[in-house]
Order: structure tokens, then sequence, then C-alpha cells
């Protein structure tokens, strides 16, 4: 694995988990919208079977996406223990720039700030650890 790739393959998990995120605000936002539908047609007293058949039709397509979205949280979850797994075995300062970076999503200037060192010194090292990284991301598979 190139060091390109792997930097990818951090940067993959981190717009995955991101997207993920959404996801999950986007679903919760549906689910409401539908349960205040439902609300709706009771308080209406509206139980005609057109009706509710489209509530049901929309419940049942927040099933489904629940059911998908549980899928893909499957595979973040598992990119994220393989990707923590290979950071395990990093050495440091390597392993806590990658993990900050990639694992809890901090800018190079809140790594300076919290490992001590100038922002452009972590610079380099994140070079260095992208390295590390996909040697021994390659090394796993």
């Amino acid at each position: 694995m190139m060091k390109a790739e792997a930097k990818r393959e951090l940067e993959n998990y981190v717009y995955d988990f991101e997207y993920y995120r959404e996801k999950i605000s986007e679903r919760e936002r549906y689910k409401d919208e539908v349960r205040q539908s439902l609300s709706r047609v009771k308080e209406l007293n509206s139980y005609s079977e057109n009706g509710l058949f489209r509530a049901q039709k929309s419940f049942d397509a927040i099933i489904a996406s629940e059911a998908r979205e549980e899928e893909t949280l499957v595979e973040i979850l598992n990119r994220k223990q393989k990707i923590e797994s290979v950071i395990l075995k990093m050495e440091q300062p390597y392993k806590t720039i990658i993990y900050l970076k990639y694992m809890r999503f901090y800018t190079f200037d809140q790594i300076s700030e919290k490992m001590h060192y100038s922002t452009k010194r972590i610079y380099q090292l994140h070079a260095i650890a992208i390295d590390r990284f996909a040697e021994l991301y390659m090394s796993e598979q």
C-alpha cells in the first residue's frame, strides 16, 4: 500500500463516519415527520384505509432504511477496528498523531497544542506516520 492509499483509507473512514452521522440525523428527522403525520392522522380521526396505508408505507420505508444504515454502520465499524488495530502497533509519536487526526478528528493545530510540538513538526511527523501506517496496514492484509 502506497502512502497516498493509506492516507486515502484513513480519510475515507473520516468521510464515512461523517456521512453516517448525517444519515442518522436525517433518519431521525424523517422518523419525527412520520410520527407527526401519524399523530395528525389519529387526531383527525381519519382512519381511512388510504391514510393508514400511506402512514404504514412511510413507516415501512423507515424500517428498511434503518436496516440498510445498520449494515453501513457495521462496515464502518469493521474498518474502524482494522484501522485502530494498525494504529495500536505503531510507535510514538506517530501513533498519537494518526489517532488524534483520524479517530478523534483533531486539526493539525490542535494536535500540535496537545503534543507540545510546532504545527510544522506535526506535519512532518504526520508524513512519516502515514508511511508507517501504510507499511503496517499492508502487512495486515
